[in-house]
Formats: C-alpha cells, sequence, structure tokens
C-alpha cells in the first residue's frame, strides 16, 4: 500500500517532476492539509507546488478511493503535462474546494474508473465553506470562496481501453463543486456534469461523442456551457432539478452529427425535449446562438482536436 509522494501541510514552492510511479498501492501524488475544524487560517496545508511532466500508470493496486493526483487541503498548486491511465478511480480528483486557486494543465488522462463506478476520469468534490488566510499568511484577510480552479487544454477520454469502461463523464463536478473554468480541453467518449455548486464555466472546448453536458444543480444562475463544440451521438444534455432556462446558461455553441441534423436533439429530463435544435432553442430559450450540421468526419474531429491542444 501507500503513496508514490505525499506532501503532508505546509509545503510550499516544491517539485515533482520527471518521475515513474508505477504499481502504487494507492495514489501517485498526494497533497494533503489540515485545518481547526472549518478554519485554514493556519497555512497548514500544500500550496504553490509544481506536480509536472510525471509517468503515472496502474495505480491504486491496494486503495480503489486514489487517483493519480490527489489534493484535499490545499491550494494554487500547478499539475501539468502529466501522462496519467490505468486506474481504479479518478485520474485526478480534487477532494474540496478550500482556498482554490489550482491548474491542471495540458495532462493526458484515459483508462481511468476501471474498478469503481459513479465517477469520472476528472472527479471533484465540495461539500463545506472554509476560511482561509487570502495572503497565505497567518493573519492575513480572511478567505470564504474558493480561488477560480482552471482545467484547460487537457485531453481526457472517458473510456477503459483495455476492458469495460465504467466512468460516466470526462469531467465531473460533483457534490457542490464550485468556482471552476473548464476551457479549451479536448473530452472523448464524456461530457462535462456539473452537480450543486456554483460558479462552473465551460467554454471553448471540444466534446466529442457525448452529450454536451449533464446538468444536477439548483438553480442558481450562475452556470455556463458556451462556445463548445460538441459532436453529438444522443442526447445533447441530461437534466436533473431545476436547470437550463432556469440556473444554467447555454449559449452559442456548436453542434455536429456525424450523419444529419435530423438527429433528435434530446434533452431528457431538462423540461424540453425537442426534435429539433429550434424547438429546443423556442422551448426554452436556451442554447442562443448556437448551430447544428453534419456532414463531420473523422479526420475532421483529428484535425480540430490537434489545433485546440495545440499539436498541428
Amino acid at each position: 500500500g501507500g503513496n508514490g509522494v505525499l506532501f503532508s501541510n505546509y509545503v510550499r514552492q516544491s517539485t515533482v517532476s520527471g518521475c515513474e510511479f508505477y504499481a502504487c498501492g494507492d495514489s501517485a501524488v498526494a497533497l494533503v492539509g489540515s485545518t481547526d475544524l472549518m478554519n485554514g487560517t493556519g497555512g497548514s496545508y500544500p500550496a504553490y507546488n509544481t506536480i509536472q511532466r510525471n509517468h503515472i500508470h496502474d495505480i491504486g493496486v491496494f486503495g480503489k478511493q486514489t487517483s493519480g493526483y490527489f489534493k484535499g487541503v490545499a491550494r494554487a498548486n500547478i499539475v501539468a503535462e502529466n501522462v496519467i491511465y490505468n486506474g481504479p478511480r479518478a485520474g485526478v480528483n480534487f477532494n474540496d474546494g478550500f482556498a482554490g486557486g489550482e491548474i491542471l494543465e495540458g495532462n493526458l488522462i484515459f483508462n481511468m474508473v476501471r474498478e469503481t463506478s459513479d465517477h469520472g476520469s476528472f472527479n471533484s468534490w465540495d461539500r463545506q465553506p472554509w476560511l482561509y488566510s487570502e495572503t497565505d499568511e497567518p493573519g492575513g484577510a480572511l478567505g470564504l470562496s474558493p480561488e477560480t480552479h482552471q482545467l484547460r487544454g487537457n485531453f481526457i477520454f472517458n473510456k477503459n481501453f483495455l476492458g469495460s469502461s465504467n466512468g460516466l463523464y470526462c469531467i465531473d463536478h460533483d457534490d457542490g463543486s464550485s468556482q471552476y473554468n473548464d476551457t479549451g480541453n479536448v473530452l472523448v467518449y464524456g461530457g462535462v456534469k456539473y452537480r450543486d455548486g456554483v460558479n462552473r464555466s465551460v467554454s471553448s472546448n471540444l466534446v466529442v461523442y457525448s452529450l454536451g453536458a449533464a446538468f444536477q444543480v439548483n438553480g442558481f444562475a450562475t452556470d455556463r456551457f458556451v462556445e463548445n463544440t460538441v459532436v453529438l451521438n444522443g442526447d445533447a444534455y441530461t437534466c436533473v432539478g431545476k436547470t437550463v432556462g432556469g440556473g444554467i446558461t447555454t449559449m452559442n455553441n456548436r453542434f455536429l452529427t456525424p450523419n444529419d441534423t435530423s438527429l433528435s436533439f434530446r434533452t431528457g429530463g431538462c423540461g424540453v425535449d425537442g426534435s429539433t435544435l429550434k424547438e429546443w432553442q423556442d422551448g426554452c430559450k436556451c442554447d442562443q446562438g448556437s448551430t447544428i450540421s453534419s456532414g463531420v468526419t473523422a479526420k475532421q474531429i483529428l484535425e480540430m482536436a490537434a489545433k485546440m491542444l495545440g499539436l498541428e
């Protein structure tokens, strides 16, 4: 058992780079802090560290609630350009929002959620507020709302190429996850889930062969799904609760179908189940400025993905 690398409590300006993590009993890299109940102003947490260009695979041999990168009560760390695959649960798990400011950028994640379910290749949770020092020093101004987390330029597959796939989404913002900006990601075989929480913006992503988003939210009008390109193979969205038309902004998205636009613009549970994009737009005033077109090819999808990831 055990983690590959553990940053515990006060750790600053440290780097894990160029390492291979293989057959770890639990997580590969874990950053874990501690608080006095909800008071995190003492500074006993990892912050401003960098986890970069590591090869992380075949982890969680004994512990299954594990991931390639795990953070709990940590802030403003950078996780960039890692390759993470073959694990029982999420490739990356943000256990809570705490002070926020985490950056997940340029990572490749696939073959995850192989031994569990109800999870995403990236997963986040957040079930309580925290107090923290905005200056990262004891006695600094108090913060309560976390700084925005950034997920950008990642290439994520909701797919296990070695067997059955149990994951539901590429990005799973679960249980009150708040303050997220997801942009410029390529998400294949899985879209984005919002569950409760506030202030999530999903924009300018490429979602391939999946629904765009699953909304399971509470009606606060603070979440956005805008300017994304979605290659549909079924529902555009799914909804639970007061969502699209009440608490979510959807607009200026581009929907593509491999064959033709007669594919039903189904939106399970969202209150409007139009057979066309226009019926959906007229029924709830959603997706204003969005378009749908047919004839997209595999070659075109690959070109769009390469451009978005800077691999041209």
